[in-house]
């Protein structure tokens, strides 16, 4: 939510730098550059997510986001101010280096938004359903393992919108009910 108001009010400012594209050219697809821009992002956003654990101290930081007892909607914007921050220039710079215009990355960070509250939601999908959208979308048990206290599932299941990414790089694993969610001493051990 903070980095889409952040995103849209800033464009204004953003479209002064020289590196960055706000809408696509007119020689650009619209449609291929948003498919590949949020591809692109969410590449970028699974290895942010990885770097957060790895790193000592973003992972401190990071935990905040970690430090629910119960996960529900409201984790999804529970971040520090220097994660968010540093996050949102890493993005930036995403966008700068593969020309992905602004207006995508807004796109990408309200699709994030939205589907953040959902896989951070505590409500139980139809099975079925559910099996359905964990072939291409981070969804509420896809999520659940992450925010486990047990470090082997915590490290793992880094993706924030498109599921690929921890299949790809084998950080991915199958839903389980964890009874101890949120953090415990180990966690700044990892």
């Amino acid at each position: 939510g903070y980095l889409w108001f952040l995103s849209f009010s800033l464009m204004p400012i953003l479209q002064n730098f020289k590196y960055l594209v706000i809408w696509p050219r007119p020689y650009m697809d619209w449609r291929i550059v948003t498919i590949a821009g949020i591809i692109i992002l969410d590449f970028g956003t699974y290895w942010w997510h990885r770097f957060n654990h790895a790193n000592s101290f973003f992972r401190r930081v990071h935990w905040i986001h970690h430090s629910d007892s119960r996960v529900n909607s409201s984790t999804t914007f529970r971040f520090h101010y220097i994660e968010l921050a540093v996050y949102y220039f890493y993005k930036l710079l995403i966008c700068s280096i593969f020309q992905i215009p602004v207006v995508v990355l807004i796109t990408y960070d309200s699709l994030t938004f939205f589907n953040g509250a959902f896989h951070h939601s505590n409500i139980k999908l139809n099975p079925k359903i559910e099996k359905f959208l964990n072939l291409f979308l981070v969804t509420p048990s896809f999520h659940y393992n992450h925010h486990s206290s047990e470090l082997k599932f915590a490290n793992s299941n880094y993706g924030s919108f498109l599921v690929f990414w921890d299949k790809i790089f084998k950080t991915y694993t199958p839903p389980q009910d964890h009874p101890n969610i949120g953090l415990e001493s180990k966690h700044g051990k990892s």
